[in-house]
C-alpha cells in the first residue's frame, strides 16, 4: 500500500529533526573550540601581508644660511619590500645653485644667495623592488645674511698732517721715519661692537714684520714709525675685520715703498683741499689708478712679489697656461671657447645656453693626458693605501695660481670653482669624482667644500672678501698631505692678490682635513669622514654663471714639502 503524503513529511520532517540536532550538536562545540583557538588558528592561516611603503625627509636643519649646504636623507623611510631608487627634485621656492634632481639616500644641495629670508621645498620619492613609489616634500628656510663689513683704510702723515689718499697716476711713497697713522673707522661697519680688527704689516715677500705685536694693533687704528731701509723697500699693510670668534669677515690691503731719502712735494688743487692725495681705498679694491707707478720702481720690486709661496718640485708635475695657444694636449675645455686679448690675457666666454652649467676647464697629468681612460673603481680605502687615483704622478701636493677678471655674469651666485684630488666627475662612476673644491663667489664669498662622491659635498666657513666682478684678481689653492701626531692630514690654503697683478699674496684662510669632516665617505668603502689623502690626475676649474671673463698666468706646480 503505498506510503500516504502525509506519512512522507512527517518522516522528512522527522529525519530533518534527527540531522539538525545532530548538526546543532557539532557545530556548536566546534564553533566555541575555534573561538577559544582563534589565536592558533592565525598561527595556521595569517592574515595576507600588508605592503608598508612610506617616504620619510630628515634633514640636518630647518634652516640655513645662504650660500651653505642643504643636508636631507631618506634614512628614516620604511618598505617591507625593500627601496631601490631615492628621487630628489626640487618643486618650489628659490632654486637651489646646483642641480635640481639627485639621486640616493642622501643628498646635499647648494643654497642660494638671497636678498632676504626665502624657502625652498624637496619632493623625495622612493621606489620598492615591486615599482610601487611613495613621496613626501620638506621645506627649508634659507636666511639672508647682513651684507658683511667693507674695511677701508685711510692713511695721514702725522709729521706734517698730510692724508695720503684719492689722487691719481702717482706711485705711493714715504721715508724712513715718517710716522703714519693707519686708520680703518671709514669702514662700513654694520654692528661695530661685535667686531675685532687685525692690521698687519710685510716688508718684503710674505715677510710678516708685525701682527699685533703692539697693543693698539686690534684697534681700528694705529701709529706706526717707518722702519729705516737701506734701499727702495716695498710694505703692505693688511686689515682684517674679524667676528666675535676670530673669523675673517672682511679684508683690505694697501702697499707703499719706503725710501731712504726722498723729497714729498705737496701738491694741491679745488679737488683735494690743499691735501696731498694718492689713493682711492674704496672696500676692497686697489684701483688701477693705483697701480700706474714707474716702470722702472714695478721692475725692480715685481720678481720679489711674483714668486710661488712653497719650493717647486724638481721634476714634479708641473703645467703652465701657454701665451700663445690656451689649449694643449693636456686641457680640455667644455661650454666654452678661448680667445687671445690685446694685453696677452685671454678671454673665456661661455657658449652654454644653460645658465646652472657654467663653463670648465681641465687640466691633467701627463700621464693621464696620454691614456685618458677614467679609473673604474670605487674603494677609497685602496685609493688611501696606495696615495693616487690613477698612478704615482697624479696632482697632490700642489700649488695652484690663477689670475682671474670677471667681466659678465648671468643667473644666481655665480662663482669660480677650483676642484683638486680628483678624476673627472661623473655620475657612472661617482667614487672617483672626489675633491677639495676652492669657490670664490663674485660677490666675495671664499669657502672650502669637500666632495666625498659626486655630487655629494660638505661645506666649510666662509670668508668674505669683497666683490671682485670687473678688477683683476690673482687666487691661490694650496693644497699638501702633513703628518699630525703620526696621522696623515691634509692642508689646504688661500691666498687673495688685489694689487692688479702686482704679486702680493696675502693668506685668507686654511684649513686642516684631519677628520670629523663629511659623513658619506663609507659610500665608497672608506671611512664616514674619510680625509682624501690620495692624488688625482684632473684638476678642474669652473666658471658657474660668468658669461666673460679673462685669465693669465694660470699655473699649477707639484710643491716641495719640507720635512
Amino acid at each position: 500500500m503505498a506510503e500516504s503524503h502525509n506519512n512522507r513529511r512527517k518522516k522528512i520532517s522527522k529525519q530533518n529533526g534527527i540531522t539538525l540536532g545532530i548538526a546543532t550538536a557539532i557545530i556548536i562545540p566546534l564553533t566555541l573550540a575555534l573561538i577559544n583557538n582563534l589565536d592558533t588558528i592565525k598561527d595556521i592561516w595569517p592574515d595576507p601581508p600588508t605592503i608598508t611603503l612610506k617616504a620619510f625627509i630628515g634633514k640636518q636643519w630647518s634652516q640655513v644660511n645662504e650660500g651653505s649646504s642643504i643636508h636631507l636623507n631618506g634614512m628614516g623611510s620604511q618598505s617591507t619590500s625593500g627601496i631601490v631608487e631615492y628621487t630628489w627634485r626640487y618643486v618650489s621656492g628659490v632654486p637651489p645653485d646646483d642641480e635640481h634632481i639627485k639621486y640616493g639616500e642622501e643628498v646635499d644641495f647648494q643654497s642660494p644667495h638671497v636678498d632676504r629670508d626665502e624657502t625652498t621645498t624637496f619632493q623625495l620619492k622612493i621606489t620598492d623592488s615591486a615599482k610601487n613609489s611613495d613621496s613626501t616634500t620638506e621645506t627649508i628656510k634659507i636666511r639672508n645674511l647682513p651684507e658683511p663689513p667693507s674695511p677701508k683704510i685711510s692713511i695721514v702723515n702725522e709729521i706734517n698732517k698730510v692724508e695720503l689718499n684719492n689722487w691719481t697716476n702717482q706711485e705711493l711713497v714715504v721715508k724712513s721715519g715718517d710716522i703714519l697713522r693707519f686708520d680703518g673707522s671709514k669702514s662700513y661697519l654694520p654692528y661695530q661692537d661685535e667686531y675685532q680688527y687685525e692690521w698687519k704689516f710685510y716688508m718684503g715677500p710674505q715677510e710678516l714684520i708685525e701682527s699685533n705685536g703692539a697693543e693698539d694693533s686690534s684697534q681700528l687704528f694705529l701709529i706706526r714709525t717707518m722702519p729705516d731701509v737701506n734701499t727702495d723697500t716695498r710694505v703692505v699693510v693688511g686689515f682684517y675685520i674679524k667676528d666675535s670668534n676670530g673669523k675673517i669677515l672682511g679684508y683690505n690691503s694697501v702697499f707703499f715703498i719706503v725710501k731712504k731719502d726722498i723729497q714729498v712735494n705737496i701738491v694741491s688743487s679745488p679737488q683735494n683741499n690743499g691735501h696731498f692725495q694718492l689713493l682711492d681705498y674704496s672696500p676692497y679694491d686697489l684701483t688701477s689708478e693705483y697701480n700706474k707707478v714707474s716702470a722702472m720702481s714695478m721692475d725692480n720690486l715685481q720678481s720679489d712679489f711674483k714668486s710661488d709661496i712653497y719650493p717647486i718640485k724638481v721634476n714634479g708635475e708641473n703645467w703652465k697656461m701657454s701665451n700663445d695657444n690656451f689649449k694643449d694636449n693636456r686641457t680640455v675645455l667644455n661650454d666654452g671657447e678661448f680667445k687671445k686679448n690685446p694685453d696677452g690675457s685671454w678671454k673665456i666666454t661661455s657658449s652654454s645656453k644653460d645658465d646652472r652649467r657654467g663653463m670648465h676647464y681641465y687640466i691633467y697629468t701627463n700621464d693621464y693626458a696620454n691614456e685618458r681612460s677614467q679609473v673604474q673603481e670605487r674603494d677609497q680605502t685602496e685609493f688611501a693605501k696606495r696615495g693616487y687615483i690613477f698612478n704615482i704622478n697624479d696632482w697632490k701636493n700642489i700649488e695652484i695660481t690663477a689670475y682671474m677678471k670677471i667681466n659678465e655674469i648671468t643667473g644666481m651666485n655665480p662663482k669660480v670653482e677650483i676642484d683638486v684630488r680628483g678624476d673627472k666627475h661623473t655620475a657612472g662612476n661617482e667614487c672617483v669624482g672626489t675633491s677639495y673644491n676652492t669657490n670664490l663667489s663674485v660677490d666675495g664669498n671664499l669657502q672650502l667644500s669637500k666632495e666625498q662622491y659626486h655630487p655629494h659635498k660638505v661645506t666649510s666657513e666662509s670668508t668674505n672678501i669683497g666683490n671682485i666682478k670687473g678688477e683683476w684678481i690673482g687666487l691661490k689653492t694650496i693644497v699638501y698631505n702633513q703628518n699630525q701626531e703620526g696621522k696623515e692630514t691634509v692642508k689646504i690654503e688661500h691666498y687673495v692678490d688685489r694689487s692688479n697683478r702686482n704679486g702680493i699674496w696675502i693668506k685668507m684662510d686654511e684649513k686642516v682635513d684631519d677628520g670629523n669632516w663629511g659623513t658619506l665617505g663609507d659610500h665608497c668603502n672608506g671611512k664616514p669622514d674619510q680625509i682624501l689623502t690620495w692624488g688625482g690626475p684632473v684638476v678642474g676649474v669652473e666658471f658657474k654663471g660668468i658669461d666673460d671673463a679673462d685669465i693669465e698666468n694660470f699655473r699649477i706646480n707639484e710643491i716641495q714639502l719640507v720635512t
